[in-house]
């Protein structure tokens, strides 16, 4: 993603001159492209932290198979469910912000 933010800056046109919208298309998409593939892996892993540790402690306190990926199902959708909210609450605040500047 850095290096897709560091390109961007060159498609761009400098004193009225040059730049390319082609390239700056191009480039735009590999940066969304290379952010939902960051996205995504994050809240791949986040979910298999928390379903390993809800299954360790529920183990750990003698409890059955079943019951362990049970409560680790309702743990992970919470975890996932409360940082999706803080992500739409900075989609939210920050153009908010952004359109008072």
């Amino acid at each position: 993603m850095a290096i897709f933010s560091g390109l961007l800056f060159l498609t761009l046109p400098t004193g009225g001159v040059g730049g390319s919208f082609i390239a700056f298309y191009g480039v735009f998409l590999a940066l969304f492209l290379t952010a939902g593939l960051g996205s995504g892996s994050t809240f791949q892993m986040i979910s298999v932290i928390f379903r390993k540790l809800t299954m360790d402690r529920v183990k750990a306190e003698g409890g059955s198979d079943e019951r362990a990926m049970r409560e680790a199902a309702t743990d992970t959708a919470a975890a996932l469910g409360f940082i999706s909210a803080i992500g739409a609450i900075g989609g939210f605040f920050i153009p908010k912000r952004l359109a008072h500047l």
